[in-house]
């Protein structure tokens, strides 16, 4: 959640992209969606899909739905404004997050183990 957060507050600093109401009064916009909906996905990917190479295609997958899916429905909706963004520049970074996070999450793991023994 946090460095979903952190990379959301870079690129609305940078006015790549805004956002147009928030989902839930009183509270950023960009939290409703960074602390629930991404996190939530990541998890339930970790969860049940345990070994690297259906992990890597079920991460494409998602990454694919949520870049041109999901994106696209949010700026038709009036909650996500893009500006110097384009969605294909989401398809990486939603990968690259996903995969190191279950890299790091396996060696954080691997470490624990070692450490048992």
């Amino acid at each position: 959640m946090v460095i979903v957060l952190t990379l959301d507050l870079i690129g609305s600093s940078f006015v790549l992209w805004t956002y147009g109401f928030n989902v839930v009064q009183m509270i950023l916009p960009q939290i409703t969606i960074d602390l629930t909906l991404l996190p939530i996905i990541n998890m339930f990917l970790y969860q049940f899909i345990p070994r690297w190479k259906p992990y890597i295609v079920a991460t494409i997958f998602v990454a694919l739905f949520g870049t041109f899916l999901v994106e696209p429905l949010f700026v038709w909706m009036g909650i996500y404004i893009l500006h110097s963004w384009k969605y294909v520049y989401s398809l990486p970074i939603y990968i690259a997050f996903s995969i190191g996070l279950k890299w790091v999450l396996q060696k954080t793991k691997t470490c624990q183990n070692n450490a048992r023994q």
